[in-house]
């Protein structure tokens, strides 16, 4: 399945973790400076499970970019921006 989360805060990047993880296509939309970390380093999860992937990343949505299904984890006030 290809996947975009917009708002790869906390929540947006564990479920995108947890994705990837399982073999989905997951594109991270998210501010710059955690965009260039994960692209730097990697998405790492630790705690009750402990795992690195490597989704793709963007601080914003390309044209014709598809998906499957998109997933909105940004607060309430970011909504309209996202």
């Amino acid at each position: 399945m290809r996947l975009v989360v917009f708002g790869a805060g906390g929540v947006g990047s564990l479920f995108g973790a947890f994705l990837a993880r399982a073999g989905h296509d997951v594109l991270l939309v998210g501010r710059k400076e955690h965009v260039q970390s994960i692209e730097r380093d990697g998405l790492r999860v630790e705690g009750v499970t402990n795992m690195a992937v490597r989704p793709r990343v963007a601080t914003a949505l390309r044209a014709g970019e598809r998906a499957t299904m998109v997933i909105l984890t940004v607060k309430t006030y970011d909504t309209e921006e996202a």
